[in-house]
């Protein structure tokens, strides 16, 4: 990890970008007046995977049916589980 300056990290980013695509580099924290206020980073692309929870959750037949769930009795401990 490498610490620079506004300043200096603005007069050298390109220089900052490479080492992290060379990966000479893992990040580049930004500071001013010593504090961390910005970090470069590897862009990641990693996406998000929808429908991991199927079968684990309970189907419902319709919204309607989930809107008529009563939120004090499952709050009290009274009633059925979905």
């Amino acid at each position: 990890m490498r610490e620079v300056s506004v300043y200096e990290a603005k007069a050298n980013l390109s220089k900052y970008i490479n080492a992290i695509i060379d990966r000479t580099e893992d990040e580049t924290v930004i500071t001013k007046n010593g504090k961390p206020i910005a970090k470069i980073v590897p862009y990641s692309s990693k996406s998000v995977r929808f429908g991991l929870g199927k079968g684990v959750i309970a189907d419902l037949d319709d919204l309607d049916s989930f809107n008529n769930i009563n939120v004090e009795s499952d709050f009290m401990g009274v009633g059925e589980l979905l």
